[in-house]
């Protein structure tokens, strides 16, 4: 009996020892989301640019994201943004809300916004239409990303269409880039004109300032 109880005692022991290092890994401390704030009062300002085919820049417009705090959709919780992560809004900005899944980011219509720290599959397949092929892949940047705000070591969610044949501008596929850095969020976004199916002219969203709630 004395055996057994020393046996047991040794089980919860390691079971605990376990659970320390292990059990407490929940997608929320694992991901903590670190690359994007949801604490109300947080907000992002931007500049926009657009970049044409000859290479001049011109600022487009300024736009910011904010934090307005926490709602409620289908029984799940999400925090609630007003703005934009990649396209910018006309005139009225635009609300959205997210929150952490199955160790994904996603918004209240199930789309995939950030798959945390995996650079191994390839997310959101649509081959829906016949002349293109979509998908989404995250890559570690090698190199720091410089923007207004300061310069940070980034991952790149990258929104890629194939097209099956070669465009006009010769170019079989266009890239959207959106860049996390941990502690900050988004702060850099490319995107191309749809009209030019990928040329050399494209959009570009940097970061300029951010308050970050604790």
């Amino acid at each position: 009996m004395k055996q057994l109880i020393i046996s047991l005692s040794a089980v919860v022991l390691f079971a605990a020892v376990g659970c320390k290092k292990n059990c407490d890994d929940t997608p929320e401390e694992q991901l903590g989301k670190t690359y994007l704030s949801t604490k109300e009062g947080s907000w992002w300002a931007y500049a926009i640019y657009n970049h044409d085919r000859f290479g001049e820049v011109t600022l487009w417009k300024r736009d910011t994201l904010r934090v307005l705090g926490d709602t409620v959709i289908d029984g799940n919780t999400f925090a609630y943004y007003e703005g934009s992560l990649l396209f910018p809004y006309n005139s009225i900005p635009g609300r959205f809300g997210l929150r952490d899944s199955a160790f994904n980011l996603i918004d209240n219509r199930s789309h995939l916004i950030l798959p945390y720290l995996n650079f191994t599959d390839t997310f959101d397949l649509d081959t829906s239409s016949s002349a293109l092929t979509r998908f989404k892949k995250l890559y570690q940047d090698l190199e720091p990303t410089q923007v207004p705000s300061g310069i940070y070591e980034t991952i790149d969610y990258q929104w890629i269409t194939q097209f099956q044949d070669s465009t006009r501008c010769g170019t079989y596929s266009g890239i959207f880039h959106q860049q996390f850095a941990e502690n900050v969020g988004v702060i850099r976004a490319t995107y191309w004109y749809s009209a030019t199916f990928g040329c050399d002219s494209y959009t570009e969203r940097v970061l300029e300032s951010f308050h970050i709630e604790e």
